[in-house]
Parts: structure tokens; sequence; C-alpha cells
């Protein structure tokens, strides 16, 4: 009952046609956003979780600085959090009860996860190295606007 409910909001934000939103087999649901990923995913149990994640860097080593940057980080946004985990993975995250998650509030998830992977993968790949999940777009010198063609 709460798959359908997850996936027709993450489809009507998204902008998709019903039916035509990518859902892998395991039922999580993989976003591109810039240079960054996000996965949507229910975890049923007791209590249902809603994920909203994005591995933001990988083969990123630990040190001191790396966890300076991200508790800066973290005291500067809200609802998303950076953390490392041990398998050399900087991960933004937000997780929700499904079942009093209304429409307003997956949407405002799928935004700050977007949002965080696709501005910090690059700061923090820039100072601790690692690997992104697609390099940034070039932006145009300044003062020129892209053209569409």
């Amino acid at each position: 009952m709460l798959r359908p409910y997850v996936e027709k909001v993450v489809g009507d934000y998204l902008g998709i046609a019903p039916g035509k939103l990518i859902v892998n087999d395991d039922g999580s649901i993989p976003i591109t956003a810039g240079s960054a990923d996000y996965t949507i995913r229910l975890v049923e149990g007791d209590p249902n979780v809603l994920q909203v994640y994005s591995v933001v860097l990988q083969e990123v080593e630990k040190s001191p600085e790396l966890f300076e940057a991200l508790n800066a980080i973290n005291r500067d946004l809200f609802f998303t959090r950076l953390f490392w985990l041990d398998d050399k993975r900087v991960i933004a995250g937000i997780e929700m009860i499904p079942e009093s998650a209304d429409k307003e509030e997956i949407a405002n998830a799928c935004k700050s996860i977007s949002w965080a992977a696709d501005k910090y993968d690059t700061e923090l790949h820039g100072k601790f190295g690692g690997k992104m999940a697609r390099a940034d777009e070039p932006q145009p010198p300044d003062g020129e606007k892209p053209v569409d063609v």
C-alpha cells in the first residue's frame, strides 16, 4: 500500500507520467540531479522508513579535516545530514516515517538531498578527493548565457 503511494508522489514531484518512473527491482527509485545521484527507498519494517539519500563521494579516506568539514556543513543544513561511512563513502541522507509523510514532505526531502549532493560533492571532492557520481557540467564564461538551439 505504501510503495504505490511513494511512487506516485515521487512521479508527480518529478513530472513523470504514471508508469514511466524508473523503479529498481528492490523498489528503490534512482534520480539524477546535476553531478549527483540520489535514491528514494522504502524500508519496510517496524516502523517503516522512507530514506532519501545520495552517495556524495566514494573512495574518500577519513580524516579529522573531513569530519570537521562534514560537521560544518551539517551545522548549516536543515533536514539533510552528511556523514562518512567506513566503506569510504560520504552520504547525504534524510529519513522519515512514510505513513505520515505527505507530498510536500517527500518533495522537500528530494529537493534538499538533490541540492546538497549536487553542491557538496564538488566542494568535498576538491578538498578531499574521492569519486563523484559524474563531473559537473561546464559553466559558460562570465556574462554569457547558454543558448538552446
